[in-house]
Parts: structure tokens; C-alpha cells; sequence
């Protein structure tokens, strides 16, 4: 478990864990040998980077009296996004699977905030960015879908 002074300290943590996944996505995108793979993964670091802009954006400051946060979840990246599980032979759906499990965590973690949190601003805005991450997931495994060569097999 984590204590946050202030929703501003919470919130930059967030976004030093959305980074993480940035780097991920460099590596999964550097080491990927397959086109279809590498292509998919481009696809997703994009629109992780456009999301990340998103929650870059929220102004604490909008959110009402700011408290206290305790309790909070502490996610460790290390365990969901490990680095050496990254290599060339590592399938794209592999690499996915690491993905969607960070993103449901983090989904879980905004979830457990809004649970948290006495605020009717902040429970807000934690609920909005849990269901962000849903509509994240969402997107992650449509384009799985839609791109069979993302397990590297070539046509």
C-alpha cells in the first residue's frame, strides 16, 4: 500500500507509471522481428502515447479540496512489465498479454481510488480514468483482433 500526500504527487506517479509502459513499448517495438508484430506494436505505442497526453492534461487544481490518499495500491512494474520477458523470439501476443495486464491493473487501481476517496471531484475523476483504461483495454484487444500477424506469422 501506498500513501500520497496530494492528488498532484498521486497523479505524477501515474504518469511515471504510464512512462514505463512507453519504454516498454520502445523495447517490444526495437526487439519485435516480425512486420506484423512490429507494426501492431506501433500501433499501440501511438495511441498509448495520445492517451498519455490525456492524463498529462487532468488539473488536479479542477478537482476540488485535495486530500490525503491512503491506501492507494502500489503497482509494481517490475512484476507486470519486466523487460527481460522482452525478446526477439517473444510472440506479439505475448507482449499483449503483458499490456492488458498493465492497463487492467491500472484500471483496478483507479477503481480502488475512487473507492477511497471523499471527495465527490476526485471519486469522479478516478472513475472516469478506470473507465479510460477500460475503453484502453478495449481498444488494446480490438486491434489484436483485427491483426492476425501480430503473432508473427507470416502470410
Amino acid at each position: 500500500m501506498a500513501v500520497f500526500s496530494d492528488l498532484k504527487s498521486l497523479m505524477a506517479k501515474a504518469v511515471t507509471w504510464e512512462n514505463r509502459l512507453t519504454e516498454f513499448y520502445e523495447q517490444a517495438e526495437a526487439l519485435a522481428e516480425f512486420a506484423g508484430c512490429k507494426h501492431v506494436i506501433a500501433m499501440l505505442k501511438e495511441k498509448h502515447e495520445q492517451n498519455l497526453n490525456i492524463i498529462n492534461g487532468v488539473n488536479v487544481e479542477d478537482f476540488g479540496r485535495d486530500e490525503w490518499v491512503r491506501g492507494a495500491d502500489d503497482i509494481d512494474l517490475d512484476d507486470i512489465l519486466s523487460f527481460r520477458d522482452i525478446t526477439p523470439d517473444t510472440l506479439g501476443c505475448d507482449v499483449a498479454r503483458h499490456i492488458i495486464d498493465f492497463e487492467t491493473r491500472f484500471r483496478d487501481f483507479y477503481r480502488s481510488l475512487a473507492d477511497e476517496i471523499v471527495t465527490a471531484e476526485e471519486k469522479e475523476l478516478f472513475a472516469s480514468l478506470a473507465i479510460f483504461k477500460e475503453k484502453q483495454i478495449f481498444e488494446i484487444k480490438r486491434c489484436l483482433e483485427n491483426h492476425k500477424n501480430f503473432e508473427g506469422h507470416t502470410q
